[in-house]
């Protein structure tokens, strides 16, 4: 096994947008039990360093933000089945921060993502609470 993998390593490696190759290591991966390795791959692909509501810019739809690094539409998703479906897509996402990690083993597992790099890959942003809207204060102040 250990074999296998080398020459699957050296192989992506060498062509690290090889979907093919990159498959072939990742079924080779989960056959070695080494889920740590496939998703450091995944990690590196998807997560995106960004916050959703800090980072981004805001569009008509508050449930989409605009990314100026790769001037691509971010979609707030809220279930693990719509992440997916839009990643599968090409499409970013975002969801809470805390369950970034989560998201992306989720990709590991989906059959329609590989970890192949790919410069047009969507992205996974995390979000923390969305801030709160600033208070607008009406009149003046009573001063004692």
């Amino acid at each position: 096994m250990d074999d296998e993998l080398r020459t699957l390593r050296r192989a992506v490696a060498a062509d690290p947008a090889d979907v093919g190759a990159v498959r072939r290591l990742e079924a080779a991966l989960r056959r070695a039990e080494r889920a740590r390795e496939l998703r450091l791959r995944y990690q590196v692909k998807f997560r995106c360093p960004l916050d959703f509501w800090r980072d981004l810019e805001a569009t008509s739809d508050p449930a989409v933000r605009r990314c100026s690094r790769c001037e691509r539409p971010v979609h707030l998703v809220t279930s693990g089945a719509e992440l997916r479906d839009r990643v599968a897509a090409g499409e970013c996402v975002a969801v809470a921060a805390e369950g970034v990690d989560a998201a992306i083993d989720g990709l590991a597992e989906d059959p329609r993502c590989d970890s192949a790099r790919d410069d047009a890959s969507p992205c996974v942003v995390g979000h923390q609470p969305r801030p709160p809207r600033p208070i607008r204060m009406v009149g003046r102040l009573r001063q004692r």
